[in-house]
């Protein structure tokens, strides 16, 4: 039972994986009527927004690795979203800008995320060993304990990635509610884009 379980959780991410990879695949291919790039969407979405101090940059770090850093106050796009003017790359660069929207109007559930992300960090990369090492010496106290302290450390980062879902989920209807309000945006362009963020919205959910 259990192993069917760790099967279907494996097949749910790997399935949300191929969804938004293929869904980026399909929408990168179409391309916007009015020729703006990521670039253009981000750059507007953010002065019209009054955060013109928000760089847009270009980063080397493949596909599907934009975000914001909200300590450089920066949106940082991957190449083709930042080139290209295509449906996807507007989706993608209007997401990452609801992000920057959120910290400049302090979307509260941003302040809880940040006080548990330290501790989810380290649990991340702390709790298999530890439940390693507490199977190991199961048969000690010690052992237990360990495998506890693990498996806590593992419901550290469920949270973590719980509180996580609702900042997605906004910044992505931010994304959508701030691309409705340009004409130049087409309806067939907006549910592509649409299409797009609820794609990368099922990732969230899956992991």
């Amino acid at each position: 039972m259990q192993f069917g379980l760790y099967l279907l959780s494996i097949g749910i991410v790997l399935f949300s994986q191929m969804l938004i990879t293929n869904q980026y695949k399909k929408y990168r291919a179409i391309d916007i009527e009015s020729g703006l790039t990521g670039y253009d969407v981000a750059k507007r979405i953010l002065e019209s927004n009054n955060l013109a101090q928000v760089d847009v940059v270009m980063q080397e770090k493949g596909v599907l690795s934009d975000f914001y850093d909200p300590k450089s106050n920066t949106v940082s796009l991957s190449p083709s979203v930042y080139n290209d003017s295509s449906v996807a790359s507007i989706a993608i660069a209007a997401h990452e800008c609801g992000h920057a929207i959120q910290y400049a109007t302090g979307y509260k559930i941003i302040g809880v995320r940040n006080r548990i992300m330290p501790l989810a960090i380290a649990s991340s990369n702390l709790s298999i060993f530890l439940i390693i090492a507490g199977l190991i010496l199961s048969s000690s106290l010690v052992g237990q304990m360990l495998v506890t302290i693990g498996l806590v450390m593992f419901g550290i980062v469920a949270v973590f990635q719980l509180v996580t879902l609702p900042i997605e989920f906004n910044a992505s209807s931010r994304a959508l509610a701030l691309l409705q309000t340009y004409p130049d945006i087409t309806e067939d362009e907006l549910d592509g884009s649409k299409s797009m963020l609820k794609a990368a919205a099922f990732t969230y959910v899956a992991s």
